[in-house]
């Protein structure tokens, strides 16, 4: 019995929340497994850390209404991205506060979340890092378990050493 596998980009349905995107798993013989992925489409606010995860946890919630299998928010979403200014005394010690621990419960409520929707999660955030906090993606299975976290090895900044790279 000959096993084909293949991967194929469906379509795209979009929605205020989120963009789904149902993608052909793989395929074994005339049996085909869908996951559909959400891409998380949020404005943040800024580096509001409180906000910006409130408003993820809805925009998981539309995801799982509309069917998803996996959540993906946009990089850095924890802080929206924002930078400090290396200029300005203690600029980086404040950054720096709102890096957030794998253990904090700002990220275990994705991983409850996940359990909750049924649904994996990959939550992006600065991640509390020695030296330095560093640009972090955890993705929590549908059981609300961490299957990796992955740290960029490179920042957009590669003028600043504003973040740590991965071990």
């Amino acid at each position: 019995m000959k096993t084909e596998w293949s991967i194929n980009l469906l379509c795209a349905i979009s929605c205020k929340a989120c963009l789904i995107l149902p993608m052909v798993f793989f395929t074994v013989g005339a049996d085909a497994f869908i996951l559909k992925v959400a891409l998380l489409q949020m404005q943040p606010d800024e580096n509001n850390v409180t906000e910006n995860l409130k408003k993820a946890g809805e925009f998981c919630c539309r995801a799982a209404e509309r069917d998803a299998d996996i959540a993906l928010m946009p990089e850095m979403w924890s802080i929206g991205y924002t930078r400090f200014d290396p200029e300005k005394p203690g600029a980086r010690e404040e950054f720096y506060k709102d890096a957030l621990a794998l253990q904090d419960e700002a990220v275990q409520r994705f991983a409850m979340l996940a359990r909750a929707l049924d649904m994996a999660i990959g939550l992006t955030y600065l991640e509390q890092f020695e030296p330095a906090p560093r640009n972090t993606l955890t993705l929590f299975d549908r059981h609300g378990e961490v299957v990796f976290t992955y740290a960029k090895v490179h920042t957009s900044d590669f003028n600043s050493n504003s973040l740590s790279k991965r071990d």
